[in-house]
C-alpha cells in the first residue's frame, strides 16, 4: 500500500512538472489536460487548473475551478486574489472587491493582491483608493514596470499629470516596448501640453497595436494639436470604425472636419456626440462653431447657451456666444458675454476684435478703437482688424488714419465690397473724388444691390462736379469780389458740398449788394433751414415768393419750413400749388404726404408717398414716412416692409429704428422690438416716445424692473403729457406682476 501511494506521489509530481514545461512553451491546452488527470479536488490543482484556462482567456471555467478550490481551502490567500482577478476580467468589480480585501487581510504585503485590487478600484473610479493599494505594492516591488504604470494612471486620472508621467517615465525603462505604457503616457503627455512628445509615443504604441481604439483617437487628437488635420482625420476615421458609438471620437472628428471646411460632416459628427453626451460642454461649444459656419445662428446661441450653462467661465464659450450674439444683432448682449471673456483673457485678438466690432454696432467708436487697437498689436495683419479699425477712424473722422488701415486691409483682401465701399467714402471726405469713384465702382460690381454704395456713388459723382465748380467760382471771387452772381452760386456750390455755414456767409454778402434778388433771398432761406433757424429762413422765402410767387422751388422749401414750425394747415397750402406746378417731384409729395400724415389725412397722405417711391424707390425718408402712416391704417406688415427697407438705407437713423421698434411690437415680435428700441435709445437716451413703447414691450416680455425705469425717465420727461398720465395707471400693475414672480 505504501509503495502504491508513494507511486501516486511520484505520478502527480511528474504531471505538475510535465505540466509546467508545457505552460513555460505556450502548449496551454496539453498542460491543462495533464492536470484534469491528476486528482480535482486538490485545492492547489484546482488553482492550477484556472490558472491553465486564465491563459485560454476561459474565464468563467476559471471562476468554477477556483470557487471549487475556495471551498477547499476558505482562507487560501493566494486562491482568493486569483478568484478575485478572474471576477474582474467578469466585471464584477464589486464581487473581485470583496475576494481581494479577504485575500490583503490574509496576506497584507501580496504585491499581487494589491495591484488586482488596485485595477478593480479604477474600475470603480476609486482613484484615490487605487492609488493607495498601488503605491504599497510599488514598496513591495519597486522595478514592477506594471505596478509602476498603474501608479501613473491612476495618478493621470486624478489629474496629477506631472506624478504619473515620471511613473510612467521609469516604467517605459523597464519595458520600453510595452504598449499600454506608451499610450498612457501619451496621454499624459498630452495633459501637459507636450503633443510632439505624445506623438511620438502613440506612434510606438501604434506599431506594437495598430487597431487599439484608445491608441488611434489619442494620436488623432495630438495630431489635430499639431495642426496635422488630415493625419488627425485618418486616425480618427480608423478609431470610429472600431468604436463607432465613442462620443470623445465623433466630438474630435467633428472638430477636426470643421477645420477642414468640411462643415455638414462635422455638424454631423457632432449631432451624433451630442446624443451620445448632451450635456458635454466641449460638444456643444463646438456644434456651436459649426452652425456658426453654417450661418445658423440661432441654433449656435442656443448650442452655446447651453454649454454656458454647464461651464459658465469658459473663455472660448463666452466669445463664441458673444459672436453668435452680435450675428444676431443683439450687441447689449454680445458686449456682456465679451467683457467676461476679456477679464479671462485679456490678449485674446479675437475677442478685441469682435468687441470692436459690437463697440461699433453701440456707437462707441472711442471704445471700439481702443479694442481694435490692442487687437491690431497681437495680429497686425488681420483684414478684419484692419477694416473695422479703418472704419472707427473714420467715424471719428480721422480720415488720414482710416485710409491707412484700409489701405492695407486692401492689399490683404482686395475683393472686399466692405473695404472698398468704406475707403471710398473716406475717400471723398479728403476730396479726392476720382479715387472714391474708383473704389465705389469696384465695391459696386462685387455688391450691386447694396444702397450704400449706390448713395455714396451718386454723392460722389455730384460733389466731384461742385468741388470743381467751387474752384472756378474761388478764382472769379478774387478777381470780383463784390460780384452777387458769384457769390449766390458759390454759396448754392458750398450747400451742395454741406458747407451750410460758408454758404450763408456768401449769401449775406450777396444780399447786402442785391436785397431784392429772388434767387439770394431763396438761397439763403434755404441754408438758413439747413442750419435749424427756420424763423430767419421763413423770413426770406417770404420775401421771395412775394417777388416770384409761382416759384415752385421757393414754394416747397417754404412749405417744409412750415411744416418743422409746425403751420401744417399752411405748409399743405405751400406744397398744394407747388404740386400744380411740378407734379412729379418726388420732393414736394414726400413733404406734402408727412403734413398730410401730422393733419390725420392718412390716405391722402399714402397717396402723395406712395406716388414718390415710385420716383424715388431707395429714399429712406419717403419709406420712413410711409411706413408710418401705414402704422396709423392699422397695416403693420405694411409698416415693417417698409421700415425694413429704410434701416438697410440708413442703419443707424434713430426713428427709423423706433418706428419699427413700434411696428414690430404690434405684430407681437417683441423680442424684435426690444432689439431696435434698444438701438434707438442708445441714439436718443432722452427721447419719452422711444421710453414710452419701449416701456411696453418690457411689459409685454414680463421685465417689469426695466418697464418701470422707463416710467420713471418718461415721468421726469414728460410729467404732464397726458399719454404719460396715462400709461402711469399701469404702474400698480407692473408692481404686482413683480411681487408675483418673486413670490413664485
Amino acid at each position: 500500500m505504501t509503495k502504491i501511494m508513494l507511486l501516486n506521489q511520484t505520478l502527480h509530481i511528474t504531471l505538475k512538472i510535465y505540466k509546467y514545461v508545457k505552460v513555460v512553451l505556450k502548449h496551454y491546452q496539453g498542460a491543462l489536460e495533464d492536470l484534469n488527470n491528476i486528482d480535482v479536488l486538490q485545492p492547489i490543482t484546482l488553482k492550477s487548473c484556472g490558472d491553465i484556462k486564465n491563459m485560454l482567456k476561459d474565464y468563467q471555467q476559471v471562476l468554477e475551478d477556483l470557487d471549487k478550490a475556495h471551498v477547499l481551502k476558505p482562507n487560501d490567500a493566494f486562491i482568493l486574489s486569483s478568484r478575485g482577478d478572474a471576477k474582474k476580467m467578469l466585471k464584477d468589480y464589486e464581487g473581485a472587491l470583496e475576494d481581494l480585501d479577504k485575500a490583503n487581510v490574509l496576506d497584507p504585503n501580496n504585491a499581487f493582491t494589491l495591484k488586482i485590487r488596485g485595477d478593480v478600484k479604477m474600475m470603480l473610479h476609486d482613484y484615490q483608493g487605487a492609488l493607495e493599494d498601488f503605491d504599497r505594492a510599488h514598496v513591495i516591488k519597486p522595478n514592477d514596470a506594471f505596478i509602476l504604470s498603474s501608479c501613473g494612471d491612476a495618478k493621470k486620472l486624478l489629474k496629477d499629470y506631472e506624478g504619473a508621467l515620471e511613473d510612467l517615465d521609469k516604467a517605459n525603462v523597464l519595458q520600453p516596448n510595452n504598449a499600454f505604457i506608451l499610450k498612457i503616457r501619451g496621454h499624459v503627455k498630452m495633459m501637459l501640453h507636450d503633443y510632439r512628445g505624445a506623438l511620438e509615443d502613440l506612434d510606438k504604441a501604434h506599431v506594437l497595436e495598430p487597431n487599439h481604439v484608445f491608441t488611434l483617437k489619442t494620436r488623432g487628437d495630438a495630431k489635430r494639436m499639431l495642426e496635422d488635420y488630415q493625419g488627425a482625420l485618418e486616425d480618427l476615421d480608423k478609431a470610429h470604425v472600431l468604436e463607432p458609438n465613442d462620443a470623445f471620437i465623433l466630438k474630435i472628428r467633428g472638430n477636426v472636419k470643421k477645420v477642414l471646411q468640411d462643415y455638414q460632416g462635422a455638424l454631423k459628427d457632432l449631432n451624433e456626440a451630442y446624443v451620445l453626451k448632451p450635456n458635454n460642454a466641449y460638444i456643444l461649444k463646438f456644434r456651436g462653431h459649426v452652425k456658426m459656419m453654417l450661418h445658423d445662428y440661432r441654433g449656435a446661441l442656443e448650442d452655446l447657451d447651453k454649454a454656458h450653462v454647464i461651464r459658465p467661465y469658459h473663455v472660448c464659450t463666452l466669445k463664441s456666444r458673444g459672436d453668435a450674439k452680435r450675428m444676431l444683432e443683439d450687441y447689449q448682449g454680445a458686449l456682456e458675454d465679451l467683457n467676461k471673456a476679456h477679464v479671462l483673457e485679456p490678449n485674446d485678438a479675437f475677442i478685441l476684435k469682435i468687441r470692436g466690432d459690437v463697440k461699433m454696432m453701440l456707437h462707441d467708436y472711442q471704445g471700439a478703437l481702443e479694442d481694435l487697437d490692442k487687437a491690431h498689436v497681437l495680429e497686425p495683419n488681420h483684414v478684419f482688424t484692419l477694416k473695422t479699425r479703418g472704419d472707427a477712424k473714420r467715424m471719428l473722422e480721422d480720415y488720414q488714419g482710416a485710409l491707412k488701415d484700409l489701405d492695407e486691409a486692401h492689399f490683404l483682401e482686395p475683393n472686399d465690397a466692405f473695404i472698398l465701399k468704406v475707403r471710398g467714402d473716406v475717400k471723398m471726405m479728403l476730396h479726392d473724388y476720382q479715387g472714391a469713384l474708383e473704389d465705389l465702382h469696384k465695391a459696386h460690381v462685387l455688391k450691386p444691390n447694396d444702397a450704400f454704395i449706390l448713395k455714396i456713388c451718386k454723392d460722389v459723382k455730384m460733389l466731384q462736379q461742385y468741388q470743381g465748380a467751387l474752384e472756378d467760382l474761388n478764382e472769379a471771387h478774387v478777381l470780383e469780389p463784390n460780384n452777387a452772381f458769384t457769390l449766390n452760386i458759390r454759396g448754392d456750390v458750398k450747400m451742395m458740398l454741406h458747407d451750410y455755414q460758408g454758404a450763408l456767409e456768401d449769401l449775406d454778402k450777396a444780399h447786402v449788394l442785391e436785397p431784392n434778388n429772388v434767387f439770394i433771398l431763396n438761397s439763403r432761406g434755404t441754408a438758413k433751414r439747413m442750419l435749424q433757424d427756420y424763423q430767419g429762413a421763413l423770413e426770406d422765402l417770404d420775401k421771395a415768393h412775394v417777388l416770384e410767387p409761382n416759384d415752385a422751388f421757393i414754394l416747397k422749401i417754404r412749405g417744409n419750413v412750415k411744416k418743422v414750425l409746425q403751420d401744417y394747415e399752411g405748409a399743405l397750402k405751400d406744397l398744394d400749388k407747388a404740386n400744380v406746378l411740378e407734379p412729379n417731384n418726388a420732393f414736394i409729395l414726400k413733404i406734402r404726404g408727412d403734413v398730410k400724415m401730422m393733419l390725420h389725412d392718412y390716405q391722402e397722405a399714402l397717396e402723395d408717398l406712395d406716388k414718390a417711391h415710385v420716383l424715388e424707390p431707395n429714399d429712406a425718408f419717403i419709406l420712413k414716412i410711409r411706413g408710418d402712416v401705414k402704422m396709423m391704417l392699422h397695416d403693420y406688415q405694411g409698416a415693417l416692409e417698409d421700415l425694413n427697407k429704410a434701416h438697410v438705407l440708413e442703419p443707424n437713423n434713430v426713428f427709423i429704428l423706433s418706428s419699427r421698434g413700434d411696428a414690430k411690437r404690434m405684430l407681437e415680435d417683441y423680442e424684435g422690438a426690444l432689439e431696435d428700441l434698444d438701438k434707438a435709445h442708445v441714439l436718443k437716451p432722452n427721447d419719452a416716445f422711444i421710453l414710452k413703447i419701449r416701456k411696453n414691450v418690457n411689459k409685454m416680455l414680463q421685465k417689469y424692473q426695466g418697464a418701470l425705469k422707463d416710467l420713471d425717465k418718461v415721468d421726469v420727461l414728460e410729467p404732464y403729457d397726458a399719454v404719460t398720465l396715462n400709461i402711469q395707471v399701469g404702474v400698480d400693475e407692473l408692481k404686482v406682476s413683480m411681487n408675483k414672480i418673486k413670490s413664485k
